[in-house]
């Protein structure tokens, strides 16, 4: 890690899941905690302040916790309603480590999206990133458009009811929009 251009230490480091095409062999399990190892390493030496993952399932975040002495401070993860990752969330908070969603907007077009949308005099997207929110995920919305920008931000104002969370919850269809971990390999 070259801290050159970024000052003494690097704020956080992500640790991708192995793409097979780069393990010349390895098993992916083994190529991990070795690379977890070597950032746990330069914690130690305090040139990153935290690690984290990247794409890590609950088979794949439980294993690295048996194995690491540095608990990951974070875990991006695909996480929407089509996704409802409820162990990984579970999992997450049993060991303090902040989860933080990406791919969420990808079902604003679900019929229950929509009617909580007209519901709550709000956006579809805005529905889906209070229910990330309400789950106690993080999230970064991307956009470039100012009116959206504003738009992501407009989510502090309502509270989704309990009963329009668990509507939102049995949407769940574990339907990955991105390769899941193990279909790297």
């Amino acid at each position: 890690v070259s801290t050159q251009s970024t000052g003494d230490y690097v704020d956080i480091m992500l640790l991708y899941w192995p793409s097979h095409k780069y393990l010349n062999g390895m098993r992916p399990e083994q190529a991990m905690i070795e690379c977890y190892s070597a950032l746990e390493t330069l914690y130690h030496q305090g040139k990153i302040k935290d690690i984290g993952c990247y794409r890590f399932g609950t088979r794949e975040l439980t294993y690295l916790l048996e194995q690491c002495k540095v608990v990951p401070a974070m875990l991006q993860a695909e996480f929407h309603p089509y996704n409802y990752q409820r162990d990984l969330v579970d999992v997450c908070r049993k060991n303090h480590i902040r989860m933080q969603a990406f791919c969420f907007i990808k079902c604003v077009e679900d019929p229950v999206i929509q009617y909580l949308a007209r519901k709550y005099r709000k956006a579809p997207s805005q529905i889906v990133l209070k229910w990330v929110i309400q789950h106690g995920v993080g999230v970064l919305p991307k956009s470039k458009s100012p009116p959206h920008i504003r738009e992501n931000a407009d989510i502090f104002q309502f509270s989704l009811t309990v009963e329009d969370m668990e509507s939102i919850d049995d949407l769940n269809r574990n339907t990955h929009f991105t390769p899941h971990p193990r279909q790297l390999e």
